[in-house]
């Protein structure tokens, strides 16, 4: 019995090795004393911290506001518009939203403008101002159903990770 359990942890600590050179890839711990931290370098604390928020709104509103709980807005990863109340949760792209997905260049502006703030309201208007043509948005809004949504990413500061580690 013992000699099976020698194995089968042998061969899940192979398993788990790519893994753990992943972890020591990162750069989460780089700032803190190697003294303190000593086996942590191989933990998933060294990727850093980061999360993942969705922020939605039906599209009639004109405003969404986009918030972090800590740190700030560091990438859109995904925006679009659900064109039904059965897709209300829905937060990334398929291929009925990429038919939809907002093009206008004041609304893309006001995208990128929420990166590296704690909280951004994206004031996009009317329906018709999200979108390049009169036809799109037709097309694209659905009264009282359609939803606009915006996938981001919340990062926290180099100094809060620090002192947080320490």
């Amino acid at each position: 019995m013992l000699w099976t359990l020698i194995v089968v942890f042998f061969i899940f600590s192979l398993m788990l090795a790519p893994t753990m050179r992943f972890y020591h890839e990162g750069t989460g711990y780089r700032t803190v004393n190697p003294l303190v931290i000593q086996y942590a370098a191989g933990t998933m604390g060294n990727m850093g911290y980061s999360s993942v928020q969705c922020a939605s709104i039906p599209l009639e509103v004109g405003k969404l506001s986009l918030q972090c709980p800590y740190g700030t807005i560091g990438e859109i990863y995904e925006y679009g518009v659900n064109l039904s109340d059965d897709m209300l949760t829905n937060c990334a792209n398929n291929d009925e939203i990429n038919q939809c997905q907002p093009d206008s260049a004041s609304f893309l502006g006001l995208k990128t403008a929420a990166i590296g703030k704690a909280t951004q309201l994206v004031d996009y208007g009317t329906v018709r101002s999200i979108y390049k043509t009169q036809k799109q948005a037709d097309d694209c809004h659905i009264e009282g159903e359609s939803r606009l949504f915006v996938q981001y990413s919340c990062i926290q500061s180099l100094e809060n990770r620090d002192m947080k580690y320490n």
